[in-house]
């Protein structure tokens, strides 16, 4: 049994999970420097953990992947999950922003998938944008 752990490292994702809060609301105020100061694979982990769950509380770390982390696969892995907060109020205009900006072209196909799954562009327009990528 103790093979099977070392291979998935399941105690290792509870641990992380523990061992930091990410709300961003947290009395220390260091949920953002915490997830900042863990390397790439690890920040995947909590957004996909975490991004899953689709509690608002966690919108902010999301956002803050989604716009701010230097690693193209953790802002890829946060915008595969951000349609789970649709009831946010800061998700559509943060999206619409990104969408005026041009900052989501660096981010296709998931930057269009988490588009037409808020509702902000349509499931045509989704095609539309992954046919003229290739």
């Amino acid at each position: 049994m103790n093979i099977w752990r070392k291979i998935f490292r399941t105690k290792q994702k509870k641990a992380l999970l523990q061992a930091y809060n990410f709300e961003l609301s947290n009395e220390q105020g260091m949920a953002v420097e915490d997830f900042s100061n863990l390397n790439a694979d690890n920040r995947i982990i909590q957004v996909v953990t975490l991004g899953d769950t689709g509690n608002l509380k966690y919108f902010d770390l999301l956002r803050f992947a989604i716009e701010s982390d230097p690693d193209t696969g953790v802002r890829y892995a946060a915008l595969k999950r951000i349609h789970l907060f649709k009831e946010h109020a800061a998700l559509i205009p943060m999206l619409i922003s990104m969408q005026e900006n041009r900052a989501g072209e660096k981010l296709e196909p998931y930057f269009s998938m988490a588009l037409s799954r808020v509702g902000i562009i349509s499931i045509e327009d989704f095609k539309e944008r992954i046919n003229s990528l290739k």
